[in-house]
């Protein structure tokens, strides 16, 4: 494939509206150039109490590996260190304040 049909391939996968993005893992060539398909959930609100004792929040699906991204207060967590996740059950390492606002972003199917 020459440069120009790459360009225009990849000119029509942005802007197909499908639910497929490109990434690029540390590759330096397109060979190493991923697809990702599914679905993507943008600032989802997960279930469960924030009221200074819970830790345990529920998300709506069960997210592809390594696409979770979750907020506390506005703050991005990090994974291990704050967050750990098993199916849909999102565990905090600590409990989040009342009136808190616990947010996540991810991928599934």
């Amino acid at each position: 494939m020459n440069e120009v049909a790459l360009v225009q391939a990849l000119d029509a996968l942005a802007t197909s509206g499908a639910s497929e993005a490109i990434r690029k893992s540390g590759a330096t060539t397109l060979a190493n150039v991923a697809v990702l398909s599914g679905t993507i959930v943008d600032d989802e609100t997960p279930t469960g109490a924030v009221n200074g004792t819970n830790t345990d929040f529920t998300l709506a699906n069960t997210p592809t590996s390594g696409t979770l991204v979750v907020y506390e207060g506005g703050r991005r967590l990090l994974q291990t260190t704050d967050w750990t996740l098993s199916g849909t059950t999102l565990s905090l390492t600590y409990s989040p304040p009342s009136g808190s606002s616990i947010r996540v972003s991810y991928r599934y199917g």
